[in-house]
């Protein structure tokens, strides 16, 4: 039995190692770099349709737009998609006023609380756009992030792009430093993936491009996308 035991408990500590230390390892051994096709901005760009499901985001939205809007990306290939999940804070007023001067936004309210796959799932079908990119309130554009999520996909074997996420709210106290850490090593580890076999386990929720015709609604059941 203590030998059983001890299987177990070894068997256990290797699989930490391989997750954390073995298999990023083995991955940058194996790293290779693709030969991708990509756009150049003095290319015709694809529409993109960037789709937002947003909950009480009053203190992050105007920021978030106003990225959006400042980036090099042109504004005749553009679109944003909000869906306000339920609201009650001054999101929906915020939003609104944006969508005055600019008629690329378009805001659609919900009654009832859905969470936000229903919503994607919901607002996804009027978007007109070749590319979709699907992000997050809290996630602040720089002015090349739509391109440079977008110029992958003039190679047709790339259905999905990720972002590269970097947090900038690092403090001392509470996780944000770890947090930062793990990211930071995900990232890597994806890259490692998609250079080897051409796919990865998935995205981060808060920031991918992919292609409209390739997305699939998220199941009711499914707590995330």
């Amino acid at each position: 039995m203590d030998i059983f035991l001890q299987i177990i408990f070894w068997t256990a500590i290797f699989l930490i190692f391989h997750s954390y230390v073995f298999y990023p390892l083995l991955l940058s051994f194996l790293d290779k770099k693709r030969d991708i096709k990509k756009y150049s901005k003095k290319e015709t760009l694809p529409f993109v349709s960037i789709l937002m499901s947003i909950y009480n985001e009053e203190a992050v939205i105007a920021e978030k737009i106003s990225s959006i809007l400042s980036s090099d990306y042109p504004q005749n290939k553009l679109e944003i998609i909000i869906g306000s999940d339920c609201s009650d804070d001054k999101s929906n007023e915020i939003i609104e006023e944006f969508a005055k001067k600019f008629d690329i936004l378009k805001l659609y309210k919900f009654s009832q609380r859905q969470g936000k796959p229903n919503v994607i799932n919901q607002i996804e079908k009027y978007a007109k756009g070749e590319i979709l990119i699907l992000t997050d309130a809290n996630v602040i554009f720089t002015e090349d992030t739509i391109f440079e999520l977008v110029k992958f996909f003039k190679d047709e074997t790339i259905g999905l792009v990720d972002s590269q996420m970097i947090n900038k709210g690092i403090v001392k106290d509470g996780i944000s430093f770890q947090e930062s850490m793990y990211i930071s090593r995900e990232v890597k580890v994806k890259t490692f993936e998609s250079n080897i076999f051409g796919s990865m386990m998935g995205p981060f929720g808060g920031c991918y491009a992919i292609r409209k015709k390739l997305y699939k609604p998220v199941p009711k059941n499914f707590l995330v996308d």
